[in-house]
């Protein structure tokens, strides 16, 4: 299932922790703004009890944009129930 108006998408700075929230737009799209280029980051979703794969953004991927495409889908333990 692609990402869909309201699922959660936290951005993750792993030097130091700290976790950005944003909620996805009408159309699934999301962005987070006045990111440092020199963290390593990881993003990942939800939506309701569907999860994203973790993705990583490097600090070493001289993309002036990054681009993630997310898909949330029913975990391992969920497909069993």
């Amino acid at each position: 299932m692609l990402f869909r108006s309201g699922a959660l998408v936290t951005l993750t700075n792993l030097q130091k922790g700290e976790k950005i929230t944003f909620i996805t737009k009408k159309d699934g799209r999301y962005n987070f703004d006045d990111v440092a280029f020199n963290v390593d980051y990881e993003v990942a979703a939800r939506s309701g009890n569907l999860h994203s794969e973790v993705k990583k953004l490097s600090q070493y991927d001289d993309t002036v944009n990054f681009v993630r495409i997310l898909e949330v889908a029913p975990s391992k333990d969920d497909e069993k129930h």
